[in-house]
């Protein structure tokens, strides 16, 4: 806990060491905890602490890391909404969501690309001098995996369903960042294969993302997309709840699944228990009226049909039905316990929609979760929530980096 206080509830435990000092039974020991913490969070830590009061802070500090984690998000949510309008970070949002990017797998990003492209980066820059040119085959001509310390790092992704060429590519820019010598220590290749997960999957940071005190043009209609049985309708109710819990927003739910007739019923008793608006749809029409029925919301979540990635005339014509609506943006639901290549095929077939993000349900039933870094590496699709369970609004937690490393990681 003390690790949490100083860095943040998000914090991961990396791993501990105990170090004794003297000599004698009666010596004193003491122990050296290595952890990690991504740069946004423990930005939003210090910050946040600046403006609590001094007992407010003491008695947080005393607190257990859930607890802590529970009072950062309030102030959190608090302090965006008084600034919402002076800060251009949500502006920024905004134009992610309104205008989300292609999808475009295998993408190469320019911000990430470091040693294992350095070739491919003097192929095309004949500008470069010799020398430069010289050491840099020479850094690529060394062998991968030279130490017992880096083979060890490339088992673990693998066992824990990290694909094995982007395992390799991992523990390249580990070997890079480390050097020979610091390759041989295992601490030190641990510590540096999680700063490598963290610069990537993207997050979108869902704190801001519904962070206004009021949505700017409301109302904000965003259909969940996604395959049979990965868990929409649930999400829909935790989003919810979580939003009219935390914001006091005026949530609209409609129902659009014409496949299963189970899904209205669910539909339905999620809006009864919440007491949320509720509408069905079983045509374009009926949709339309739905929405405009809606209009003085603040957002509209639509649960969508879940259609195989290979029923492909289906998904167009679910595309062109939801396209009838304005402003409809699209949330990609992947199920935690599907196949890597199955949901690699999902994402391209359900890239017609141009989802903004994606929502990871059944977490809590995978046992490997390389995929959060593998699906990522193939379809550079943003990262919003994770679903952990099926209580409401409980089990959906904001996506972060820290956990996926923790989960890949097996921390």
């Amino acid at each position: 806990d003390s690790i949490k206080i100083e860095l943040g509830p998000e914090a991961i435990i990396l791993q501990t060491k105990k170090n004794k000092k003297g000599f004698g039974l009666l010596s004193r020991g003491s122990f050296e905890v290595t952890a990690a913490v991504s740069d946004r969070s423990l930005m939003s830590k210090k910050s946040l602490e600046a403006r609590l009061p001094v007992q407010t802070k003491e008695t947080l500090q005393k607190m257990k890391a859930e607890k802590q984690a529970e009072i950062y998000n309030k102030y959190t949510n608090k302090n965006l909404d008084k600034l919402a309008s002076q800060t251009k970070d949500i502006v920024q949002l905004g134009k992610i969501k309104n205008n989300p990017p292609e999808f475009k797998p295998e993408f190469k990003s320019k911000a990430t690309m470091r040693y294992i492209d350095i070739k491919d980066e003097l192929d095309v820059k004949p500008q470069f001098t010799q020398s430069i040119e010289t050491g840099a085959q020479s850094l690529l001509a060394k062998p991968v995996l030279a130490t017992p310390a880096l083979l060890e790092g490339f088992e673990n992704l693998v066992i824990n369903g990290v694909e094995k060429n982007l395992a390799l590519k991992i523990m390249r820019h580990v070997q890079f960042e480390l050097g020979d010598e610091k390759s041989k220590q295992r601490e030190l290749v641990l510590d540096e294969v999680a700063s490598e997960m963290m610069k990537s999957p993207e997050i979108i940071d869902t704190v801001s993302l519904w962070s206004l005190e009021k949505i700017e043009n409301p109302p904000e209609i965003i259909a969940l997309i996604g395959t049979t049985g990965v868990g929409k309708t649930t999400t829909i109710a935790k989003l919810a709840s979580k939003l009219t819990n935390i914001k006091k927003w005026k949530i609209g739910l409609i129902n659009y699944d014409t496949q299963k007739a189970t899904a209205f019923d669910q539909c339905s008793t999620y809006a009864k228990i919440l007491n949320l608006p509720f509408r069905s749809a079983m045509s374009t029409e009926d949709l339309k009226a739905a929405v405009s029925d809606f209009r003085s919301m603040d957002i509209v979540f639509i649960d969508t049909s879940g259609y195989s990635q290979k029923e492909e005339e289906s998904l167009r014509q679910l595309q062109t039905e939801l396209g009838s609506i304005d402003n409809l943006k699209h949330l990609l639901v992947f199920s935690g316990t599907t196949r890597d290549l199955e949901l690699i095929d999902t994402a391209k077939k359900f890239s017609i929609f141009n989802p903004f993000g994606v929502i990871f349900t059944k977490l809590d039933e995978a046992t490997t979760f390389g995929y959060l870094l593998n699906i990522y590496n193939k379809t550079r699709l943003p990262y919003v929530y994770f679903g952990v369970g099926q209580r409401i609004p409980d089990d959906l937690e904001y996506a972060t980096k820290e956990r996926i490393v923790s989960l890949v990681m097996d921390l």
